[in-house]
């Protein structure tokens, strides 16, 4: 968990399919009440985004415009979903190890 900005973000790279990452960030999302939950699982060379929003940040950041901007960083077209709740992928996992700086400029600028 990071808080940027006044803002809580967690982060998770996680070993499971991409089905069940919008699960996990449902868990993540009701024992810390005010964040952004960013999930993130590899299968077969995919790279799956699951972000999901607290309904007290609703209003500043938006789960389908962030899941977008991460789905680019990884090689992929896009994603979408809702503003509480939405999913992407890519096509590049060499990406994951910067993925934490590309979340510190994306939340801080």
């Amino acid at each position: 968990l990071k808080t940027i900005k006044g803002t809580s973000i967690y982060t998770q790279i996680i070993d499971t399919s991409p089905k069940e990452l919008k699960n996990f960030a449902d868990q993540v999302k009701k024992q810390l009440k005010s964040v952004i939950v960013i999930l993130v699982s590899s299968e077969n060379n995919k790279v799956s985004i699951v972000v999901s929003v607290s309904d007290d940040l609703k209003s500043k950041f938006k789960a389908n415009v962030l899941v977008k901007k991460l789905a680019i960083f990884f090689d992929g077209t896009g994603g979408g979903g809702r503003d509480d709740l939405a999913q992407g992928g890519g096509n590049n996992l060499s990406k994951l190890p910067q993925l934490p700086k590309f979340l510190e400029k994306l939340f801080e600028g």
